[in-house]
């Protein structure tokens, strides 16, 4: 099945729902196929299962989701607000602070995030909590903070379509605070949808899983860290990368004044590799199957060309950097 069969079948069976939603539905499988690109219609297919399972439960859940909204409307069935202690509100904004931290673990769906240096030294949160069913979650057990939205639906793209569908884009993003110079032990980000915006961060080990999204980070170590992005840019300054594991599928990555340590690798499905160096005095292999290698004069003089791989050893140095690319062009400065 292509994914013109998929669109096909579902516009079949989704017939039934009334004209707006039936539009919007279309729409959303529609934008789902295009950003992940035509090289994953295969997943996106695999991932989304049949078209008439797919089908009803869309056409299930937006009529649970049109019943709720109904009860919504009577003031007799809201439940009374139930602020934590440690909370202040203000409208739907809520805001946190913490003592002490040593881990971060972020699970939500189609928020944006920005992270950035705190003014004192404490760990703050800024989020808003509206009518939307996926409300904000912020707890910290054992010095371990947990971010999270309950009801989110993050497990696979109908989930998200679904959830779009009946609560629309968030357009209020999470603010995160860390005290400068704090080293996180541990740090864990998964989003299926909305831009990720890092200043400052310390990590001992940590992964990062988006879905569709761009990460851009600013003045950020990261070490023994697992970076995961299926549809989106990267963009990196003053980062330094230890030991650490970077998949882009869909989109461009480009540094900088990106600083390698121990063993770094970046792979890449289809999007352009552009990386301006702080130092040189590590070893690399680039290796790509359609595209074009660029490199400066400051890395050329030592370096080997075998087929569409180039190697580079630096004796006296236990860096490296290994770059694998499908299609697109690799450019290191």
């Amino acid at each position: 099945m292509t994914r013109t069969d998929y669109l096909a079948a579902l516009e079949k069976y989704l017939k039934t729902l009334p004209e707006a939603d039936y539009k919007e539905a279309m729409d959303y499988f529609t934008e789902y196929f295009e950003d992940a690109g035509s090289e994953n219609e295969a997943l996106v297919i695999k991932e989304l299962g049949d078209p008439r399972d797919a089908a009803e439960e869309i056409i299930r859940s937006l009529s649970v989701h049109s019943t709720e909204e109904i009860n919504s409307d009577n003031p007799a069935k809201q439940p009374s607000p139930n602020i934590h202690p440690s909370q202040y509100a203000s409208d739907t904004y809520i805001f946190e602070d913490y003592s002490t931290v040593s881990e971060l673990h972020i699970d939500v769906s189609t928020k944006d995030i920005q992270i950035e240096p705190s003014p004192d030294a404490f760990f703050h949160i800024k989020y808003y909590n509206g009518k939307s069913s996926n409300q904000l979650s912020s707890i910290v057990r054992d010095k371990k903070w947990y971010i999270t939205e309950k009801g989110a639906a993050n497990s696979s793209g109908l989930n998200w379509i679904i959830n779009v569908m009946k609560n629309g884009f968030d357009n209020h993003p999470i603010c995160i605070q860390i005290p400068n110079g704090k080293i996180l032990q541990s740090f864990s980000l998964q989003a299926t949808s909305g831009d990720v915006a890092v200043s400052h961060l310390q990590t001992q080990k940590g992964t990062i899983e988006l879905s569709s999204g761009d990460l851009t980070m600013r003045h950020c170590h990261l070490q023994q860290t697992n970076v995961t992005l299926i549809s989106g840019d990267i963009h990196l300054a003053h980062v330094k990368l230890t030991d650490c594991k970077l998949s882009l599928v869909s989109g461009d990555f480009d540094t900088h004044s990106l600083e390698i340590a121990g063993k770094t690798s970046i792979q890449t499905t289809s999007g352009d590799v552009t990386l301006h160096l702080l130092h040189h005095d590590f070893s690399y292999d680039i290796e790509t199957v359609h595209g074009d290698i660029s490199i400066s004069d400051q890395l050329q003089p030592s370096h080997q060309i075998v087929g569409n791989t180039i190697h580079h050893k630096v004796s006296n140095s236990t860096d490296s950097l290994a770059i694998q690319a499908v299609s697109g062009d690799i450019n290191l400065y």
